[in-house]
């Protein structure tokens, strides 16, 4: 499958595909999906907003040139991430226009825990489309299911795509699939139970990430059978806390490994 035919139903009106392409160092990936997007720019009211997620590796940071892209200009100060996305999408609606993000270097929200940006665009219907760009082969298997992942190559000025067959579904158990800061978790509970407040402070010893960060990591261990979250009920709902254990089957995992 070619790049262009994946993307144009969204150019023309249709409901976004969103992408995940992985490509080698050198292979002029990135320059490709540039020209091939400009060119579909000239013809559409879409706009294509191109993201180095080294460089700008905050939600805050990419609605900002998102805002500028559509003719928003944001206050300074004052507003919460949420509010400047929720005015972003009024814009948007009200204009009638719609933005493909591309996010070169997607690898870099991921390493600034600030991943939650693709469920906050994969979330707004026709509104938005994402094609992201990465150079970690091991990106695919922390995505959500929205998203097609493929191997991108070119050749004589055009890119082809190539399904990722090993991508690992959402309940893969391999511990060779984990994040850096998903075995980080792993190990931390593999000592014993542990209170969610343990948890940050143990964690925060090894890698600096925020809470909420913390929180979708092991949300994402959880929803895949890896670990197991329990409420402990305070004298108030405001003192719960949460146990966080390993499952059995992510014992088990661990008992190969050793």
């Amino acid at each position: 499958m070619q790049l262009r035919d994946a993307i144009k139903p969204f150019f023309d009106g249709g409901q976004p595909r969103n992408l995940i392409l992985h490509a080698g160092a050198g292979t002029g990936i990135n320059e490709g999906v540039m020209r091939l997007l400009k060119g579909f720019e000239r013809s559409s009211r879409v706009k294509v907003v191109y993201v180095d997620c080294w460089r700008h590796s905050t939600r805050m940071a990419i609605y900002s040139l998102i805002a500028r892209a559509i003719g928003e200009m944001l206050p300074r100060r004052g507003l919460a991430r949420d509010e400047v996305f929720d005015r972003i999408n009024e814009m948007m609606e009200k204009d009638g226009a719609r933005v493909l993000l591309v996010l070169d270097g997607l690898e870099g929200l991921f390493h600034n825990g600030e991943e939650r940006l693709l469920d906050d665009v994969c979330g707004k219907g026709k509104l938005f489309g994402v094609v992201g760009i990465t150079g970690d082969a091991r990106l695919h298997a922390r995505v959500g299911t929205e998203f097609g992942c493929y191997e991108a190559t070119q050749l004589d000025g055009k890119i082809f795509l190539e399904g990722v067959a090993e991508r690992q579904d959402a309940d893969d158990t391999s511990h060779a699939s984990l994040s850096e800061e998903e075995r980080i978790i792993i190990d931390i509970v593999k000592t014993g139970p542990k209170s969610s407040t343990d948890l940050y402070l143990a964690f925060s010893k090894r890698m600096q990430r925020s809470k909420r960060a913390i929180r979708n990591y092991v949300g994402r261990l959880e929803s895949r059978q890896l670990l197991r979250v329990q409420t402990v009920a305070g004298v108030s709902p405001l003192l719960n806390t949460k146990r966080i254990e390993l499952s059995s089957g992510m014992g088990a995992i661990l008992a190969q490994d050793l």
